[in-house]
């Protein structure tokens, strides 16, 4: 259906807006509606999405292949066979070139801070994206999926991301972070009728920017692939539409693109929206420099994007630059997309609504309680048993402390003159065995970045995770 892209310089806000889209930003001020085909996003949205985020966040003592059997685990089917999620995961690690690493460790620091080589950045990053698409979600969000990349490894996880979209008819929204012209080239309109607001192919499912929602168009028909892009900058929406449109748009702003000057286009309107550095005119020529410049052209376009949307304009939140309602100016909102079906993928490109994704797509988890106990229970068993660190501590420390408390009360006499002794002895294990469990708390902390990602996703319930932790870290 749609690969849309997000470009801008640091701090624009890129992972802002995709968190905010993947419904992950709960802290700050939110305002706005993120409508989904005319209506709320909710946690059926949710469950059609996935999300690859900058960092991994995988157990570093867990090799590819383990890794993507317990996301198989936990966000394919039940209903799928053991045979089946196999030929999938080996699937999509050929796709992304990670057959050769699969019996690899991720590898990075284990609790303790004991350093375990194992995948190189560029492979961690690729597992990251296997891991996102191997439930074949309707909706991906990419956090720079390219970066850390080399050229030839982006190139194939874009075309990858391409593929999918082209053949599976799912969206495809990705921030990119300085793209060769190769990957730049693939931000094309392929639809017939696409204009520089985002698109008018028939059927199509978009981004609009500009009401922070994922929206469909009215009219019915086939489905066109478009391939969008969408500059940002200080928090700002400089530019959403056809990659063909981004260099017009700004010519007619005063701002030209010279291409022996200035390199890929992607390059310069990176450089054009960028301020806070010094910009000389003989590298740059004619572009923004201050603050209100940046305004002034943000504002400019919000307002003639509201205006070819048909959308109203809402110039009283901030003073330098216009925001569009989600309500046409008309005052109709459309007729809403029709729901989407519970599961299988559509005959053909021009069925309406979300692709359904592999996994299951009722509101609540994608397995059940039981599946999602045993998974994490192998995760945590992987990672205490192969953290060699962990097991020589505790082994040290029960060592230590029964042979203290055994030169202690060695050879004591069996009468009462060994009553108080014998007391103590008691009281000593007691406090032993209610302090003990404390030594195990660096595991739950060094985990926490696990499981918050994980939960984010909604891989499993926390009760599974909490049980599985505490039944491999009971002593």
């Amino acid at each position: 259906m749609a690969v849309q892209a997000l470009l801008g310089p640091s701090g624009a806000g890129k992972s802002t807006l995709m968190d905010i889209l993947a419904q992950r930003k709960s802290v700050g001020a939110l305002t706005g509606q993120l409508l989904v085909g005319g209506r709320p996003a909710g946690r059926a949205f949710m469950r059609r999405t996935a999300y690859v985020p900058q960092d991994d966040n995988f157990v570093p003592t867990m090799t590819a292949m383990e890794i993507m059997r317990f996301y198989s685990n936990v966000v394919l089917p039940e209903s799928m066979g053991r045979a089946a999620r196999q030929r999938r995961v080996e699937e999509v690690l050929a796709a992304l070139g990670l057959r050769a690493a699969h019996r690899t460790l991720v590898g990075g620091v284990l609790p303790g801070g004991l350093l375990l080589r194992g995948l190189s950045g560029g492979e961690r990053k690729r597992l990251s994206v296997a891991a996102g698409v191997l439930a074949a979600p309707s909706v991906l969000f990419l956090d720079e999926p390219t970066s850390g990349l080399d050229s030839f490894a982006a190139l194939t996880v874009m075309g990858y991301m391409k593929r999918m979209a082209r053949r599976s008819g799912q969206v495809v929204i990705a921030s990119i972070h300085q793209p060769r012209s190769a990957i730049w080239s693939m931000f094309d309109t392929v639809g017939a009728g696409v204009g520089p607001w985002g698109g008018r192919a028939p059927g199509a499912w978009r981004l609009a920017c500009g009401t922070a929602g994922l929206r469909r168009s009215r009219a019915g028909g086939g489905c066109g692939r478009l391939r969008l892009v969408t500059l940002l900058s200080s928090g700002r929406l400089m530019y959403t539409g056809a990659r063909e449109g981004l260099v017009e748009w700004f010519a007619d702003r005063g701002y030209h693109y010279e291409p022996t000057r200035h390199g890929v286009a992607s390059d310069w309107a990176l450089d054009l929206v960028a301020i806070g550095f010094s910009k000389p005119k003989r590298y740059y020529g004619h572009t923004i420099r201050t603050k209100e410049q940046l305004h002034a052209a943000s504002s400019l376009f919000v307002q003639q994007y509201c205006k070819a949307e048909g959308l109203t304009t809402d110039a009283s939140r901030h003073t330098a630059s216009s925001t569009c309602s989600a309500r046409p100016a008309g005052g109709g909102g459309g007729a809403p997309a029709p729901p989407s079906p519970a599961g299988g993928r559509p005959a053909h490109s021009g069925d309406a609504g979300f692709v359904a994704p592999v996994a299951s797509a009722r509101p609540g988890w994608a397995t059940g309680w039981w599946t999602q106990y045993t998974s994490c229970l192998g995760r945590e068993l992987l990672a205490i048993t192969r953290n060699p660190a962990d097991v020589a501590g505790r082994m040290l420390t029960f060592s230590w402390v029964a042979l203290l408390m055994g030169m202690l009360y060695y050879n004591m006499p069996p009468d009462a003159r060994s009553l108080r002794g014998r007391l103590n002895l008691l009281f000593n294990g007691l406090v032993f065995f209610c302090l003990m469990p404390y030594v195990s708390m660096s595991l739950y902390t060094a985990d926490k970045k696990f499981y918050i990602a994980d939960a984010s996703a909604r891989l499993y319930r926390p009760l599974a995770y909490y049980l599985a932790k505490v039944n491999t870290n009971w002593q």
